[in-house]
């Protein structure tokens, strides 16, 4: 579904909720949209079940790109044949789960009747999904939290949320790039840099990517470069 999210951006919807299938489309537009020069796009902006696109209000209108838009989605609903053509990237992130920096997971135990050693295994066993990203630079939404691990975001919101740090919020989880506030249940840190302004590639991981969280000890994080500073 294509409709108007602008006077100079359309968002185009493949559902209302989150699917595996949904975000393969999504994922298919954005990769066949990336190269298109003459659709005068100035943003493609993915989300779990849709793209947000903005346009050059100069160079081409809602009408013209709609239908621009047509024949390659009727092209996408053939999901098979699109998910051959994207790159899947394997990423593993080393993640320290204990004190000092897994400030909720006591907490988080307690709220849903699992063991800490329980909580660490299902949040570092599963392969998730890099589907968007948002809020800051560098921050990425994944999908594939285990249910049994969704939990309320902090009911008052930290000032101060070290980077790296490891969180959960409501069914999502994923990594702080940057030192923020944040309101997401800190489970852990990793010593990795997810977004540096310097480098080639600003951000560690990318649309898509297969994320798997890997537990170390202190010792490990310290030796990685981490910090506990809090």
């Amino acid at each position: 579904m294509i409709t108007p999210a602008s006077d100079c951006a359309l968002l185009v919807s493949f559902g209302q909720s989150f699917s595996e299938e949904a975000h393969l489309q999504v994922r298919a537009l954005v990769h066949a949209l990336q190269s298109r020069r003459n659709f005068f796009l100035r943003e493609i902006q993915p989300a779990y079940s849709s793209v947000l696109l903005t346009f050059d209000p100069l160079k081409t209108d809602s009408a013209t790109l709609t239908a621009a838009l047509r024949p390659i989605l009727a092209g996408l609903e053939k999901i098979k044949g699109t998910s051959k053509s994207l790159k899947l990237r394997r990423v593993d992130i080393p993640v320290c789960y204990q004190d000092p920096v897994a400030f909720d997971l006591p907490g988080i135990a307690h709220e849903t009747g699992l063991s800490v050693d329980d909580i660490i295994a299902l949040h570092s066993s599963t392969d998730y999904t890099v589907c968007f990203f948002g809020f800051m630079p560098g921050f990425s939404y994944w999908s594939g939290l285990p249910v049994q691990l969704a939990v309320p975001r902090l009911p008052t919101p930290r000032l101060k949320v070290p980077a790296g740090s490891v969180g959960i919020g409501g069914s999502q989880t994923g990594i702080y790039p940057l030192e923020t506030p944040g309101g997401w249940r800190i489970i852990g840190r990793t010593p990795l840099r997810l977004f540096d302004p310097a480098a080639k590639q600003l951000c560690l991981l990318q649309l898509g990517d297969c994320v798997r969280l890997k537990p170390i000890s202190p010792r490990e994080f310290k030796t990685l470069g981490g910090t506990w500073e809090s």
